[in-house]
């Protein structure tokens, strides 16, 4: 035998003990690595979003199956960080990543390679798998952009009451606007495969009409629109894409700083056809009259269809709200609405020194009709540099009406009355009897709760039966006066119709 096939003939003998060697062992496969954020700012110290949170040193952290075995288990250095060596046939079981930490478990879904854990990770986690949607659905940009605006969204949040994670979970839940965002967008991401690039399509389509209209392109206003579109605008529905134009111009000649926000709220596509539902702000200034100002907000359905490889809008319109039966407890705590879509919604503005009403909510059950106000509010304490957000002593107000013509009857009214340390509710019907004669029933409720941000409360059904015409609702808000201060202006909600599914 040559020289050169004896070395041949060695090495293959060595490939095979080294393969029959790997038999014998786990075969290795990805690490996953990540840090670990959990621990509370010290009481008092103001630290402000998920990133301000001390790292979880020294807590087990374990890679899960769906199922809930442990594929793998390590623990945290001393700043926070951890390292899971993964066997290669159990790659793909990898569900979650847990840690567990003082007060609660936190979590991350794992999308393969660098992950993170902390309360945002956990909340999404929760959301995710709560809805019984696979987490496979998500792809690892999806989980990215969710986990950024979320994030994005906690910077300006005080943690500095947590005594544990479970506190900080709390307080990023009952947050309003990031209480909707996690709803929103694990529901815009939820369908089976990467639907980044579709739902970026649809809502650019919309948001060139929206452009459009701020700044009266017809070109841009032409190009998003499918042929005979339906468009609903100035409390009319619009057929003609000249005469919408003409429209959109009327507004521009008698009105100035036009601005139209819009915020993404659902997303729905079935082969060539799709719904896009949108949260908008309108602000604009009247030219005759600078005291003349518009700030309204609505919720709208935009129909698309694919035509000719385009998306184009084939109608918009103000929906009506739908409400679905929901379990909802009225303890002050949101998580409960977080599949919930609001029927009146616009985002709270940091830069505004303003009250608003930012959202209604509507959910039911045989029993009761439930409700949600959400408000962007100040609170001024004594002593302090600047307001803080809460909810100040005031009158809250929910509006129900039997129809928009007659104000004065077919009404029932939810006071809530957060006066010092104690609360009250209480309501009014009232009902045109024979001979056009008011009869009004006056009442008490309790089943209500004031929260960071937000009041909730349900009403039995059976008290506003007697509706014969449609329901609508609105919001009325007024907080109490300082002493010595004038007396604060009622602020109210957009006007939204209920439909009891």
């Amino acid at each position: 035998m040559e020289d050169w096939e004896m070395d041949l003939a060695k090495k293959a003998l060595l490939c095979l003990a080294f393969f029959m060697a790997l038999a014998t062992e786990p075969i290795m496969g990805a690490d996953i690595a990540g840090k670990v954020l959990a621990v509370p700012p010290a009481i008092g110290s103001a630290a402000r979003g998920v990133q301000a949170l001390g790292p979880g040193a020294g807590a087990t952290v374990k890679a899960l199956s769906l199922k809930g075995d442990v594929i793998a288990e390590a623990k945290t250095d001393a700043t926070g960080s951890f390292s899971l060596k993964i066997p290669a046939n159990r790659d793909s079981d990898v569900a979650l990543v847990q840690s567990e930490t003082s007060g609660a478990p936190l979590r991350a879904l794992y999308n393969g390679g660098k992950t993170d854990i902390d309360p945002i990770t956990e909340i999404i986690a929760w959301k995710i798998l709560a809805s019984g949607v696979s987490p496979d659905y998500y792809t690892a940009a999806e989980m990215k952009i969710i986990y950024d605006k979320l994030l994005a969204m906690s910077a300006s949040m005080d943690f500095s009451n947590a005594t544990d994670t479970s506190g900080i979970i709390s307080s990023l839940l009952d947050q309003p606007d990031l209480n909707i965002m996690l709803g929103t967008l694990t529901s815009i991401y939820s369908m089976q495969g990467d639907n980044r690039d579709q739902v970026e399509t649809l809502t650019n389509t919309v948001n060139s009409f929206l452009q459009g209209f701020t700044t009266n392109n017809k070109d841009l206003l032409t190009k998003s629109l499918a042929p005979n579109a339906s468009i609903y605008i100035g409390e009319e529905i619009i057929k003609d894409t000249g005469k919408l134009i003409q429209s959109i111009d009327t507004i521009h000649s008698n009105f100035k700083d036009i601005r139209l926000e819009s915020f993404l709220l659902n997303t729905e596509v079935t082969q060539n056809k799709a719904v896009v539902t949108t949260t908008e702000l309108l602000q604009m200034t009247s030219r005759q009259d600078p005291d003349l100002n518009v700030d309204e907000a609505w919720v709208a359905r935009n129909m698309l269809e694919l035509i000719g490889g385009n998306w184009g809008i084939t109608a918009r319109e103000m929906p009506k709200c739908n409400i679905g039966k929901a379990a909802i407890v009225t303890d002050g705590h949101l998580n409960d609405w977080t599949n919930i879509q609001p029927c009146y919604y616009r985002q709270s503005n940091a830069d505004s020194s303003g009250d608003t009403i930012n959202a209604l909510f509507f959910a039911r059950d045989d029993v009761y009709l439930y409700w949600r106000m959400d408000l962007d509010m100040k609170i001024q304490i004594p002593g302090a540099a600047s307001p803080i957000p809460g909810i100040p002593r005031g009158v809250y107000s929910l509006y129900l009406l039997s129809g928009l013509t007659d104000k004065e009857c077919g009404t029932f009214i939810n006071f809530i009355n957060n006066e010092l340390t104690s609360a009250s509710s209480g309501g009014r019907a009232c009902i045109r009897g024979t001979g056009d004669k008011i009869n009004e029933v006056y009442f008490m409720y309790n089943e209500f709760a004031v929260g960071r941000l937000s009041i909730e409360g349900s009403i039995p059904i059976q008290d506003f039966s007697y509706f014969t015409d449609s329901i609508y609702a609105f919001g009325n808000a007024n907080k109490k006066a300082l002493p010595g201060m004038p007396a604060n202006p009622d602020f109210k909600s957009g006007v939204v119709e209920l439909i009891f599914k």
